[in-house]
């Protein structure tokens, strides 16, 4: 795994708005919790695969909430400000464009991202 690799595209593809090609880093199966997905999605209407808790589960529905979220935060920027890496995981520590911290664990299976676990600055 390519950790500093795989945070320069996340990050650019966030910046550029092109989820696509990181969506196609995903398992079919992925898991996604999400501190941002419980607030932003808990307005009583959830796609399919979508927890009321901020728990994502398969593609379809992390597309959905990046969907929303772009929509509801169109000048949304992060920038990683530290890579580590770990046995199958990559944890990335990103500011967005206010300033505040948040932190990604992505769990790698075969090459792809099967879980990831986001925490956000708390205020």
């Amino acid at each position: 795994m390519d950790a500093r690799g795989f945070a320069r595209d996340w990050e650019r593809w966030w910046n550029d708005r092109d989820l696509e090609p990181l969506l196609a880093r995903y398992a079919d199966d992925v898991v996604v919790r999400s501190p941002a997905a419980a607030r932003l999605l808990g307005d009583g209407v959830l796609p399919d695969g979508v927890l009321p808790d901020g728990v994502l589960h398969g593609r379809r529905a992390v597309r959905e909430f990046w969907a929303r979220g772009l929509a509801a935060v169109p000048h949304l920027r992060f920038a990683v400000v530290g890579v580590f890496e770990g046995v199958g995981t990559v944890v990335l520590h990103h500011r967005d464009q206010d300033g505040r911290f948040g932190v990604d664990v992505f769990t790698f299976r075969d090459g792809y991202v099967v879980e990831v676990v986001g925490a956000a600055e708390s205020r």
